[in-house]
């Protein structure tokens, strides 16, 4: 499942975000893993609700020996000790809530997170569910290791940074990427 948010409903415009949005469903389309490759659904500027239904739906038929990727590129924050995703219609989608969405998926779960404090959805001091678990997993003390984790997770920055993308024109950065 990869999702993207390029127009939010106040008129704010991330013009690079449908790029990179269909560049990674493109780039998974055309990959194979002895003989198998990604079933891709990408969808763009969805609400909160809709990013959890997405969720379920592409993730209906995941078997436990199956690898899913949900990935996600749209503004992201982390204020008050949370972690949130910042949807098309404002709305708020939390690590907690999202985290709570992917344990329902059977099998591996790769969560690529591409926004501004992406990494605080693992940031040990936050505590909420998705980076508890996630943490705990390279946690010496854990009974498993981070390889025995259901989670993979990639993020575009640390808790603290934004996350931009450049190009070569100063009249629009966005433009081209």
């Amino acid at each position: 499942l990869v999702m993207g948010v390029q127009r939010y409903s106040d008129g704010r415009v991330r013009d690079g975000s449908v790029n990179t949005t269909q560049g990674m469903a493109d780039l998974l389309r055309e990959q194979s893993f002895m003989g198998y490759g990604y079933d891709v659904a990408m969808k763009m500027d969805p609400t909160a609700d809709e990013v959890l239904r997405y969720i379920g739906e592409a993730f209906a038929d995941a078997q436990k020996g199956d690898v899913s990727l949900f990935y996600v590129n749209c503004h992201g924050r982390y204020r008050g000790g949370l972690a949130y995703l910042e949807m098309q219609d404002g709305s708020t989608l939390t690590a907690q809530q999202l985290e709570s969405a992917l344990r329902k998926v059977p099998g591996t779960v790769v969560v690529m997170i591409d926004c501004c404090n992406s990494g605080s959805f693992i940031n040990p001091e936050q505590s909420r569910a998705f980076g508890k678990r996630v943490v705990n997993a390279f946690a010496p003390k854990s009974r498993g290791s981070f390889a025995m984790s259901k989670y993979r997770v990639l993020c575009s920055s640390s808790a603290t940074q934004e996350s931009y993308r450049y190009a070569q024109t100063k009249k629009n950065p966005e433009a081209n990427m």
